[in-house]
């Protein structure tokens, strides 16, 4: 597996010194086929052995959300794949990826757009924010109500801020690379109970 660290980042605007933000991404062209089921957490544990997260990772699960995390320094984790390609991320804040390749899908941006009530047809880069968004705050397990969430009009490219729920503002990140979006969002979702969170460096 070919996995380069994902340039052009930057620090997102509301993230503090303890932020610690990493993502990466496998280089395979798309002849390489989809992914295997757990191929996302196969690759955040190569990472974390690698020495990506701590001294004495542990890859854990929250049972309600499904948010990655490791139990012994508390980051979280995501991770996400399309055809060619898988993604992952890793952050002291909640954190949600997602990378889709750029291909028609006419059906899945209209059900986009009914769900999110968006006043203007969106793109694959919309989807890809969405489904990060979705992640980041702890709701992968369950389908969107229509009118659960929104979307910014223009994600753009780099960094943004967006209400998806109509009050708490996230900091997203959008990419075009190699004929695939790729997104990641910081998110809202509630600290693991009973640990004390530790700075990521």
């Amino acid at each position: 597996m070919d996995i380069v660290k994902l340039s052009g980042l930057g620090r997102p605007p509301a993230m503090d010194r303890r932020g610690g933000l990493q993502a990466w991404r496998t280089r395979a062209g798309e002849e390489a086929g989809p992914p295997r089921m757990g191929e996302g957490r196969r690759m955040i544990r190569l990472l974390q052995k690698s020495g990506q997260c701590c001294l004495s990772p542990a890859l854990d699960t929250e049972g309600e959300t499904g948010q990655n995390f490791c139990s012994s320094c508390l980051a979280w984790w995501s991770a996400s794949h399309t055809p060619g390609c898988l993604a992952v991320a890793r952050c002291s804040l909640p954190v949600g990826i997602d990378v889709q390749r750029h291909v028609h899908r006419p059906a899945a941006l209209r059900w986009l757009a009914r769900t999110t009530e968006a006043t203007f047809q969106p793109s694959i880069g919309h989807w890809a924010v969405a489904e990060a968004y979705w992640k980041a705050s702890g709701n992968a397990r369950r389908r969107p109500a229509p009118g659960e969430f929104g979307l910014p009009r223009v994600p753009g490219t780099g960094w943004g801020k967006h209400a998806f729920d109509g009050t708490t503002e996230c900091d997203y990140w959008l990419q075009e690379v190699d004929g695939i979006s790729l997104a990641l969002v910081l998110g809202p979702a509630p600290a693991i109970e009973g640990r004390r969170r530790s700075p990521i460096h």
